[in-house]
Order: structure tokens, then C-alpha cells, then sequence
């Protein structure tokens, strides 16, 4: 049996940071998929039952029984279906951080379902907006001629009539976790998500193959496929190209309207994946620039998206492109971009006060650098991804 391995001391890295003093922990998991969930959930036991009392306590039941367990019920219903479409060793992994946590298999799914979750319960509970903000640039605006992709995860607790999206945004803050993974077959990659999340909303594999995913709500939006994270998962897992990205985008079993930005070292090139349940349109970068928030610019997915673009995030697009205007963009840049913020500290500058993690990832150099945004005054942390993933 393998010993889970959870770094939370400080790590002497290249640039000088210190992990343990940036507010974020890595956690380096290895073997087959219940193996590593098992090791994850060893490793963070504590953190993952107390996001389990606080999701049931302050969050579900928060109004009261009927409410609570009628939503639960709800929600577990759409896991359910999901889990009908995961592949089993995903759902491996999921069994092996509840049993190594000591916490019910059912809770843990949702967790890794939760974003899907919610997407399909935005006509009855709508407990916020996600707001996030990405660029890739390539060519002559790349250091180098290279690539390189910068993003913020937002999220935005607006609209919130159930009172938690602010409670959500301060866990996501508090927990964020790097994971270190290898496993038995496939690339071997680092994820920068929370305790028990077995997707992928930002993550870097060993073939220099990047991705940040960008919800964009579509009215179609179903339970009735494979959790996105997953797919972004798989892609870190199986794939070095833009092209195997986009095939194991296209051959699966869709749940909800997204932005995917790839990059990819292999290719020397960035490319976006507009999707919903019904299409993939791929974005290609215009003078070597791709600029992404959260409504879709293809106009085949525009289309099915009219009527539910958000107007905040129209306005941070095109901040993006007047802080792009000026050329080629190194990785200090992307992270003076990534701090953009205006006095008012309103959902429309970059940096907003829904920003749970800032990330710039150089797939050549194979590093990446992370400011988490649970404390004011963070720097942004260099990370060696390449000696990270070293056997």
C-alpha cells in the first residue's frame, strides 16, 4: 500500500517563495485510481470532514430541514446520473478518498460533480456566478515565440437567495490544494483544485499539455453526461495535442456550456474550446492572442447561448484585450494582468473580489506560478512542475 504524501511545510522553490506561507497545500498522490483517492483522503482527512459538516451544516440545512434534505436529495439525484456516464476509475478514485477520509462515497461524488451540479439547478437555486477571466497568447506575443496561458478562477456569489456564495467563496479560498499526480498509466500532471475534487479546473501535464476551464451558461444544460472537470481531466491524463483534446472532448457525453482553453507545447499553440451538450466550435487565436471570460464567441455556440450573456463578463473581455493591446506578454506581465483590479473592487476588473486563485502556466519551461487570493498582499508562487513531477 502506498503512504499518502501531504507537503503543508515550506518547500525552498527557484524563485525564493515558500509554498507553506502562500496559502496553499501540495499533495502528491500516486498509483492506480482508488490507490490515489485513497492516499488523498489519508492525507487531508481533517480538511475533507470539515468542508462535509460545513456543506451540511451551513450550507444545506442552513434554512432548515425540509429545505436542506429536499435540495440534498435533489442534488444527489443529479450526481446519480452523472455517475451513470463517469468512467469507472474515475469513480474508483471518488471511493478511495471517501474511505480514506472516513466520509460517505455520495458526498465525495457531489463534491466532484458539484459545478455540474448547480449548473442544472440555476432555475431554482441560483447560488452565484462564476466569473473567470483567461488569456493564451503564442507567436510573436509569447516569450520566446513559445506559449503561455494565464488565468483567474473566479468565484462570484451574485443573486444569491439561499445566503452561501459568499461562505462558498471563502472555502474555495482557504482550501485550495495543488495535487501532484501520478498515475500507473497515462501523463502524469498537477491540478490546482480542493480537498476531494478529483477533476480538473487548471492543471499541467508532463507533455507540456495546459488547461483552464471558463463556465458559459447555456439554457440546454443537462445531468445527463460526464462532469466537465472529468473531461478536462482525461484530456491531462490521455492527451498531448489540441486535436486528442478535442476529440475527447467531442466523443464524450457533455453536461453543460463551457470555455476550455488548451495550450500546448507540442503544438506550439492555444486554441479554445467552446462547447455545450449539443456543440463543439473551436476558437483559434486572432494575432496570436486569445482573450476568454465567460460567454462564448463562436457564432455557432453564441447562438444557442442568446439571451444569457452575462453583461460583467463582456466588460472583462475587453479589459483583457486593452491589457494584451500592447504585444508580447511574458509571465510577469500575465500576472500584472491577472492583478488587475479598480478601486471599487466590482466584478468587472480581473481581479474581483470572486477571485479564489490567480495562475500563469509556461509550458515549455514547464513552471507555472500561483497566488492564491485568500489574503491580501500574496505573491505569486513559482512552482518547477517538471521536478514536481519526477518520479
Amino acid at each position: 500500500m502506498l503512504s499518502p504524501s501531504l507537503d503543508t511545510s515550506p518547500i525552498a522553490l527557484p524563485a525564493g517563495r515558500e509554498c507553506g506561507t502562500q496559502g496553499f497545500r501540495i499533495v502528491r498522490l500516486q498509483g492506480d485510481a482508488y490507490q490515489r483517492g485513497l492516499q488523498c483522503g489519508q492525507a487531508l482527512m481533517p480538511q475533507l470532514r470539515a468542508l462535509r459538516r460545513t456543506f451540511h451544516d451551513d450550507v444545506l440545512f442552513r434554512r432548515g430541514w425540509f429545505l436542506g434534505w429536499s435540495a440534498y436529495s435533489l442534488m444527489r439525484v443529479l450526481a446519480a446520473c452523472m455517475e451513470q456516464h463517469t468512467p469507472r476509475s474515475f469513480l474508483d478514485e471518488v471511493r478511495g478518498v471517501a474511505d480514506g477520509a472516513g466520509i460517505p462515497y455520495g458526498d465525495v461524488l457531489l463534491m466532484t460533480c458539484f459545478d455540474d451540479v448547480i449548473h442544472n439547478l440555476q432555475f431554482a437555486v441560483p447560488v452565484g456566478r462564476l466569473a473567470c477571466s483567461a488569456v493564451a497568447v503564442q507567436g510573436r506575443r509569447a516569450p520566446g515565440g513559445g506559449v503561455l496561458l494565464a488565468r483567474n478562477l473566479d468565484y462570484y456569489p451574485e443573486a444569491d437567495w439561499w445566503g452561501v456564495g459568499a461562505l462558498i467563496n471563502r472555502i474555495l479560498r482557504e482550501t485550495v490544494t495543488l495535487f501532484v499526480v501520478r498515475p500507473t498509466h497515462g501523463h502524469a500532471f498537477v491540478s490546482i483544485g480542493w480537498p476531494g475534487f478529483v477533476g480538473v479546473v487548471t492543471g499541467l501535464n508532463d507533455a507540456g499539455l495546459a488547461v483552464a476551464c471558463l463556465t458559459s451558461t447555456v439554457p440546454t444544460e443537462t445531468a445527463d453526461g460526464v462532469p466537465a472537470p472529468l473531461i478536462y481531466r482525461r484530456m491531462l491524463e490521455e492527451a498531448e495535442t489540441l486535436a486528442e483534446c478535442e476529440a475527447i472532448l467531442r466523443a464524450t457525453r457533455r453536461t453543460i456550456g463551457n470555455n476550455v482553453l488548451v495550450v500546448s507545447a507540442r503544438d506550439n499553440a492555444a486554441c479554445v474550446f467552446e462547447f455545450t451538450p449539443r456543440l463543439v466550435a473551436p476558437r483559434k487565436p486572432l494575432d496570436d492572442l486569445l482573450a476568454v471570460t465567460n460567454h462564448f464567441q463562436h457564432p455557432a455556440t453564441a447562438t444557442e447561448q442568446a439571451g444569457w450573456r452575462l453583461p460583467n463578463s463582456i466588460i472583462r473581455l475587453e479589459r483583457l484585450q486593452v491589457l494584451c493591446a500592447s504585444g508580447s506578454v511574458d509571465p510577469l506581465g500575465a500576472q500584472r494582468i491577472l492583478s488587475d483590479a479598480v478601486a471599487d473592487g466590482d466584478c468587472t476588473c480581473i481581479c474581483n473580489p470572486g477571485t479564489i486563485y490567480s495562475v500563469v502556466v509556461d509550458p515549455h519551461a514547464m513552471r507555472l506560478w500561483l497566488c492564491c487570493r485568500d489574503a491580501p498582499g500574496r505573491a505569486f508562487c513559482s512552482l518547477d512542475v517538471g521536478h514536481l513531477l519526477r518520479p
